[in-house]
């Protein structure tokens, strides 16, 4: 696809249940970058709880596989869902405290919605995505054991 001066094209795409991977290159004045773009492609107003702490968890863990595969400091990724915001959301202030907790071993989710929403006051709207942010924590320190090392 030609966006002058921007040339943009598909190299991959691949399609696990919700979540697409689309790996794009991006072309401006001779120099090329890729960016990984990842998509919440269905409604998951639908889906179980755990089938959406899933979906959450995978595209987290193939971002970061994604950035740590990169050469460049900032490997650029993209996220969307449907909507814009409310998944999107989710995954922005999940991915957060994710880094915050491997980092510091402490998370302070009040605070990190709030940093998210002075960008865009759409996320995390409703306090049903409260409880799935503090569901989605359980299960990643379970998920990946993160606290055995204090035991």
């Amino acid at each position: 696809m030609d966006i002058s001066p921007f040339e943009l094209e598909c190299l991959e795409e691949d399609q696990h249940g919700p979540v697409r991977t689309t790996l794009l290159s991006l072309k401006y004045c001779g120099a090329e970058r890729h960016i990984q773009h990842f998509s919440l492609t269905e409604d998951l107003a639908g889906m179980t709880s755990d089938e959406k702490i899933s979906s959450i968890l995978d595209i987290y863990e193939k971002s970061k596989k994604w950035m740590q595969k990169q050469t460049e400091k900032k490997a650029p990724i993209t996220v969307h869902c449907l909507e814009g915001t409310e998944w999107t959301g989710l995954y922005c202030t999940l991915s957060n405290l994710f880094d915050q907790m491997n980092e510091d071993q402490e998370v302070d989710v009040f605070h990190a919605v709030g940093q998210l929403r002075l960008a865009r006051t759409q996320f995390i709207p409703t306090f049903k995505q409260y409880e799935m942010i503090y569901d989605m924590l359980a299960l990643y320190i379970e998920k990946f054991n993160l606290y055995s090392n204090f035991q």
